[in-house]
């Protein structure tokens, strides 16, 4: 089998200046089978998985991708900048993960599978600062990083066509793990906006082009994140371009 899956996507909510959603991004996937053995419809550890997300675009408003801070602090040559948790993920200009699959259940008269995994996604995000000097912007931007374990569930459905589909939930908690320059990063905790809590929901529809020929086709996603303290929702409409599919797709039979 081939593992790997790269995707080019679209985030059509990305073409909303008002919005953070970026216009384009790369996506890379890879689901490897660990353990491939079975109790009846039951197994354990099953497949270890891990994908990348990057922004190559952010749309016409290219600072909709900077955390603006709420409050800067300066104490001496100190500065720290007071910011809300969600924004790590509204901003992110990477989302990396990697999970491991613990309990895998077989849906065979409807070609289903549920999976539940724990793992670990990073996320960095710029945040842009402005300092006016004698009447001159000194623009400065810094790199934020945020660490989150996750608790995985994940329903896919691998009909024996050249379509397929998956749903995934994952609650994930989020951390921030430092900054370029050293800056200090302080959470704002009004409304909750301090909450590690983030619930992520993703329906993920893909579909071969020509099966015969080639495993390229159609890979779209609808869902976001969803901040539990602040009541907060980002979401995604993203339809791209997935240059392999024979990982997520059953092979086509006439």
């Amino acid at each position: 089998m081939d593992y790997f899956t790269a995707v080019i996507f679209s985030d059509f909510l990305g073409l909303n200046n008002n919005s953070t959603n970026a216009l384009i991004q790369a996506e890379g996937r890879i689901k490897i089978p660990i353990w491939i053995s079975n109790i009846k419809k039951k197994s354990i550890f099953n497949a270890l998985s891990a994908d990348v997300n990057a922004t190559i675009y952010n749309g016409f408003d290219d600072s909709s991708r900077f955390i603006e801070p709420i409050e800067v602090i300066t104490d001496g040559d100190k500065t720290s900048f007071l910011i809300n948790n969600f924004d790590y993920i509204k901003n992110n200009n990477i989302n990396a993960g990697i999970n491991l699959g613990l309990f895998n259940w077989e849906w065979k008269g409807l070609y289903t599978e549920f999976n539940f995994g724990y793992g670990l996604r990073y996320f960095r995000a710029g945040l842009r600062h402005t300092i006016v000097n004698d009447g001159v912007d000194n623009v400065k931007t810094f790199q934020l990083n945020a660490l989150s374990h996750e608790l995985v569930a994940n329903f896919e459905i691998r009909p024996q066509l050249n379509f397929g589909a998956d749903l995934n939930f994952a609650f994930n908690w989020l951390n921030g793990r430092g900054a370029t320059d050293d800056v200090t990063i302080i959470m704002n905790q009004d409304n909750n906006n301090d909450d590690k809590s983030v619930l992520r929901v993703q329906l993920n529809l893909y579909s071969k082009l020509n099966p015969d020929k080639t495993n390229d086709g159609i890979y779209a996603r609808i869902g976001g994140f969803y901040h539990l303290g602040a009541k907060d929702f980002f979401p995604q409409i993203l339809v791209g371009y997935a240059t392999n599919l024979s990982t997520f797709v059953n092979k086509f039979k006439k």
